[in-house]
C-alpha cells in the first residue's frame, strides 16, 4: 500500500496494479471545499493556488419488469465513473456540468433503463470528464452485463461497477441492485412487486420487480478540494 501526504515530492502512478513514485507534486494547505451536485459555475475561494477536482457521472436507471412474464424483475443501472484531477494555478470561472441519472424503465413497455447523463469539469485546457453509468435491461432479457461509466482526461480515471443481468421467470423474481460508483451508492434491491430503488452519488438504480418500474440513477456529483 502506498501512502501520499500533502506536501510530498512524489506523485503516484500505476503500472500492472504497482503504485510507484514519479514526478514532483507538491500541495498547500487544504482552504476549501466546493461540492457540486447541480450544474454552476466554479468560482475559486481566495488565495487558491491549486485544485483537486472530482468528476462523477450519473448513474443509470434500473431497468423495468417485462410484463411479458409473471415473475421476472429488471436489472440494475450501471455506477458512473470517476475522473480525479489536479490542476494548477488560479484558475477560476469554470464551468460545472453534473450529469443527472438516468430514469428507470417504465413497466409494461418493456423498458430497459436510461444511461446516465455525463459530467464535466471545462476549463478549456484539462476538460476532465466522467461518463454515466449503462442502463439496465428490462426484465426477461438475456443480453449481456451492463457496463459502467469511465473517467476520462483525469490523471485518475476510474469505472463505475457494471450491473448484472436482469431475472426471467424461471429464477426468481427479487431485482438486482445497482452498480456503485467512486462513492458508492448504488441501490439495493426490491422484493417482488416493488419498484426499483433510487441510486445515490453516481451509483445505479435497482431494477423493478414483478410488475414494476425501474428506479432512477443516482446523480452525478463534482468535488473541487482547494489549496494555497
Amino acid at each position: 500500500m502506498a501512502t501520499l501526504k500533502l506536501g510530498s515530492t512524489t506523485a503516484l502512478t500505476e503500472s500492472g496494479g504497482v503504485i510507484t513514485g514519479s514526478t514532483s507534486l507538491s500541495l498547500g494547505g487544504l482552504i476549501g471545499l466546493q461540492a457540486f451536485t447541480s450544474t454552476g459555475t466554479y468560482t475559486k475561494t481566495p488565495g487558491t493556488n491549486s485544485i483537486l477536482v472530482y468528476i462523477t457521472g450519473g448513474g443509470g436507471g434500473g431497468g423495468a419488469a417485462s410484463g411479458s412474464a409473471q415473475w421476472d424483475s429488471g436489472g440494475g443501472g450501471a455506477g458512473g465513473g470517476t475522473a480525479i484531477k489536479r490542476i494548477t494555478g488560479g484558475v477560476t470561472g469554470i464551468t460545472v456540468t453534473v450529469g443527472s441519472g438516468g430514469a428507470g424503465g417504465a413497466y409494461n413497455s418493456s423498458a430497459s433503463g436510461a444511461t446516465g447523463v455525463t459530467s464535466s469539469f471545462a476549463d478549456g485546457t484539462h476538460n476532465p470528464t466522467a461518463t454515466g453509468g449503462t442502463g439496465g435491461l428490462y426484465g426477461n432479457n438475456s443480453a449481456s452485463l451492463r457496463a459502467g461509466g469511465i473517467g476520462a482526461s483525469g490523471d485518475v480515471n476510474i469505472r463505475g461497477q457494471g450491473a448484472s443481468n436482469p431475472r426471467s421467470w424461471t429464477t426468481g423474481y427479487n431485482s438486482y441492485t445497482g452498480g456503485n460508483s467512486f462513492w458508492g451508492g448504488g441501490a439495493c434491491g426490491g422484493l417482488h412487486g416493488s419498484t426499483g430503488n433510487v441510486g445515490a452519488n453516481g451509483g445505479g438504480g435497482s431494477g423493478g420487480s414483478q410488475f414494476a418500474s425501474g428506479g432512477d440513477g443516482g446523480d452525478g456529483l463534482v468535488l473541487v478540494y482547494e489549496y494555497s
